[in-house]
């Protein structure tokens, strides 16, 4: 080794020593440097899960949380300062109608308020109609009109959900088919509505439909198919509907908790609803079971990724590729959990 390179390789060796030692006392003085070490020892033993995306812990600055109840006022806020195009210049169709004790009557103008904002459907998701409407009724009623408000909107989404449903598993071929078809959704109404409230709704339109279905019948020669529904007089507000759907929602719900058994809850079912009906809502139970461990599934995984700090859009694509690919969901099925799971914060 000539004495050239020897000086070269001394003098390398001595810088290098030496800009590790000014590392050294200069990230000792860095402020946050122990935080930064402290932040990585605490990441080596909490090690995110798969399930989340790689950045899913990081610490970010957030604003403080809204509640479920701010979020809904400040959507419903949002949509009368920029409503869609087409619903701009629109008055508000329906409205609520209390009596002397603050409670509210079920009539036909509730589902026309409910339908005006479904007519947002096709363009926004459903879980932020939701959001409106619950704004919409937190800022037009109080209790306990409020709390019925929202348990006849719970239903009324679901029922839809259901009819959705029902209609992708139909496909009329034949006259008889659209007879067993009507049938199916009035029943449907009465499962999930109650036959009071269904009546409210639904009851001209139904009698309507049968009128016309009766028509088609003998147009076709099909006399198999009749009805004995005469078109009824103007729906009136009907107090004892509303007293009627709050207690035998109450009477399950309080048999339910007391631990009644399958049997004791098959024959409240009977009294309240008939036995047709009770039959019906039995086979709808072994549905709602397994729909009901879904939703359990989305909202615990849904709280662990608002835990978690990530972006909304983050939380709605983790979610959405977990129940794809773990429980076979479709999109539609998604937005469903989605929309029950909104309901339900908002209701506790």
């Amino acid at each position: 080794m000539n004495k050239k390179t020897f000086l070269a390789m001394s003098f390398a060796t001595l810088f290098f020593c030496g800009l590790a030692v000014f590392n050294h006392f200069t990230d000792s003085n860095l402020p946050g440097n122990q935080d930064q070490v402290k932040l990585e020892a605490i990441n080596q033993f909490a090690k995110p899960s798969p399930l989340y995306p790689p950045n899913a812990f990081k610490e970010v600055l957030q604003p403080p949380a809204m509640s479920e109840t701010e979020i809904a006022k400040a959507a419903y806020k949002k949509f009368l300062v920029s409503p869609p195009r087409y619903l701009q210049g629109t008055d508000l169709r329906g409205g609520f109608l209390l009596d002397g004790q603050g409670e509210l009557i079920i009539t036909a103008s509730i589902k026309q308020r409910f339908d005006y904002f479904f007519l947002m459907t096709q363009h926004i998701l459903l879980a932020e109609i939701i959001n409106i409407i619950h704004g919409h009724l937190v800022n037009e009623l109080t209790e306990p009109a409020l709390t019925t408000a929202k348990s006849l909107l719970a239903d009324y989404v679901n029922y839809f959900n259901n009819y959705n449903e029902l209609m992708k598993s139909h496909s009329p071929k034949d006259n008889n088919n659209v007879y067993e078809l009507a049938q199916e959704i009035a029943h449907l109404r009465i499962d999930i509505l109650g036959e009071e409230v269904s009546e409210i709704f639904f009851g001209q339109s139904q009698v309507l439909q049968a009128h016309n279905l009766k028509r088609l019948a003998i147009k076709n020669q099909q006399h198999q198919y009749s009805s004995n529904l005469e078109l009824p007089e103007k729906l009136q507000k009907s107090q004892q509907a509303t007293l009627s759907y709050v207690t035998s929602k109450q009477s399950i719900k309080k048999s339910l908790e007391a631990g009644a058994t399958e049997q004791e809850l098959k024959s409240l079912r009977t009294e309240l609803y008939g036995e047709e009906a009770a039959l019906r809502l039995h086979e709808l139970d072994k549905q709602r079971e397994q729909w009901n461990q879904y939703l359990s599934n989305y909202q615990k995984l849904n709280k662990m990724l608002i835990q978690a700090g990530i972006t909304q859009q983050q939380k709605t694509a983790q979610l959405n590729s977990t129940f794809k690919q773990e429980y076979n969901l479709t999109d539609t099925q998604i937005n469903r959990l989605a929309a029950q799971a909104l309901i339900t914060s908002l209701n506790n």
